[in-house]
């Protein structure tokens, strides 16, 4: 069992806690359809989510172009290179849509 999944009762723990967005959002989203950016943010969630939740951590919260996740503690270098390689994959995956 992971951190998260042994978390059933409130309790108190130390994270790494990280945000991100994207440059330009705005710009994309005057300019696209509801349908069309609906599914390109739900597509870059899932892949964002998927590499915070590959090193450890969790996407906790998303709105709009953002998201906060959080790292246990004594996963926070993991937590960091996460974050640039989100940074790295997303961006790649971003361009690919164009």
């Amino acid at each position: 069992m992971s951190f998260w999944t042994n978390l059933t009762l409130p309790s108190e723990h130390v994270l790494m806690v990280g945000f991100y967005d994207l440059t330009g959002y705005t710009r994309y989203a005057e300019k696209t359809s509801a349908a069309d950016l609906l599914a390109t943010m739900a597509g870059y969630f899932h892949l964002t989510g998927k590499i915070l939740g590959e090193a450890g951590g969790r996407l906790v919260k998303t709105l709009g172009d953002a998201g906060l996740a959080a790292f246990p503690a004594e996963l926070a270098d993991s937590g960091v290179l996460a974050f640039r390689e989100l940074q790295r994959q997303g961006d790649a995956w971003l361009n690919h849509r164009g």
